[in-house]
């Protein structure tokens, strides 16, 4: 085999290398444009619930901090109503 005929065989051999990465990434963004478009739909129905709740994502934190708050006021206020000699007792 001549040194071109070689040569031409490794380059073959290289774009197919080539050609075979390319369609590998190509799949890559597909599934991956596939996942944004699942995770914007995601988001349009998580916007959604919270709207249907009457919180906006804006204010979210701030709805989640005061039921927070009012969980721990309500866990307080049994806690109370319990008899102390039945809570030493666990």
């Amino acid at each position: 085999m001549s040194k071109k005929e070689s040569n031409k065989e490794v380059s073959e051999e290289r774009l197919k290398g080539l050609e075979s990465k390319v369609n590998v990434l190509k799949e890559k963004k597909i599934r991956t444009e596939e996942k944004l478009k699942n995770l914007r739909k995601q988001k349009d129905d998580v916007i959604a619930d919270l709207t249907s709740l009457g919180v906006t994502p804006k204010d979210l934190s701030n709805v989640i901090e005061g039921l927070e708050t009012k969980i721990g006021a309500q866990f307080a206020e049994i806690d109370a109503q319990i008899p102390k000699d039945i809570s030493d007792n666990e």
